[in-house]
């Protein structure tokens, strides 16, 4: 921040005069390399003997919205919205971004500016790789998701695992909206690399607490984590089917169970739940066999298909 502040002090002082863009280029770029540096070592999760590394992604996360939810307009383009982190994702990697981020705005502020900086970053090839990781990031974050989109499908992206690739896919799709059978084809290639993640982990931060209606999450690529994003946002799915009179009883019992991992924030649901089964004086459902477990919950999410279908 002081760096930041002194570079705006600089550019305040002079923004569009010969005399001080070169050292706002040069100032800015460190301040960039720096804060990238930083937000890449956030990325990666090294486990305590130091012999592997687990991913960690930038996604977008669903709240509670209708099933027929439309692509959602950008107030401003570069648009920050708020980022969720969960440990032990460091609480410090949205405020490197976000330094990284700005640097960019800033870098990219005139075409003179952008172009000398880009001729900056072709003297460090090492960077390539953070710039790659950085640059997906930042569409993401900012929703320019054809840009994401043609990133993802880059021959060149050639350090991205399959599993990163499909949930990435994923939160794009899902960004993109709305919500259709497509989604959950890419639920079923997100379960079928899911064994490439590492075991354990964290569950992620319950987004139905976020105030904002536009919301990023930092998730680190392990089973437990892919696997709440995933129930996360089936609740968030289904839960517009209760107000329906049909709603069917496999409806019913897949919440109940996907529920479980967001208990007690979906409390109210669940009781929403016990009054349509009160009302009706009768229920019948496989689903409730299921506990939490990382395999069962994968069960449930194959079920969630044939909902998704009708």
């Amino acid at each position: 921040d002081v760096y930041w502040q002194k570079i705006i002090h600089i550019y305040k002082l002079d923004p569009f005069g010969s005399t001080e863009s070169k050292q706002i280029l040069f100032c800015a770029t460190v301040v960039f390399v720096l804060a990238l540096q930083e937000y890449i070592g956030h990325s990666k999760l090294r486990s305590k003997d130091g012999t592997t590394e687990t991913e960690v992604i930038l996604v977008e996360a669903l709240k509670d919205v209708a099933l027929d939810m439309k692509h959602r307009p950008l107030e401003g383009v570069l648009e920050i919205p708020h980022i969720l982190v969960t440990a032990p994702v460091s609480a410090d990697a949205p405020n490197c971004f976000i330094a990284c981020h700005s640097c960019w705005q800033l870098l990219h502020s005139t075409e003179r500016m952008k172009s000398d900086f880009a001729q900056l970053i072709l003297c460090l090839p090492q960077l390539s790789g953070w710039m790659q990781k950085f640059l997906i990031d930042l569409y993401v974050c900012v929703g320019q998701h054809d840009e994401t989109a043609t990133l993802l499908q880059s021959p060149n992206v050639v350090s991205m695992g399959a599993l990163e690739k499909s949930v990435r896919q994923f939160a794009l799709n899902l960004a993109q909206g709305p919500v259709s059978v497509h989604l959950f084809d890419q639920i079923l290639t997100i379960l079928k690399h899911l064994p490439q993640a590492p075991s354990g982990g964290s569950y992620l931060e319950n987004v139905a607490l976020t105030p904002t209606a536009r919301l990023l999450m930092l998730i680190p690529l392990t089973k437990r984590a892919i696997l709440h994003y995933l129930v996360q946002t089936l609740v968030a799915i289904l839960k517009p089917k209760l107000v329906d009179p049909e709603c069917s009883n496999s409806v019913l019992g897949n919440l109940l169970v996907l529920s479980q991992l967001n208990w007690p924030h979906e409390s109210t649901t669940v009781e929403i739940i016990f009054e349509i089964i009160k009302s009706r004086r009768q229920f019948s459902t496989c689903c409730l066999r299921a506990t939490s477990s990382p395999r069962r919950l994968s069960r449930s999410l194959c079920t969630c298909g044939r909902i998704l279908r009708k």
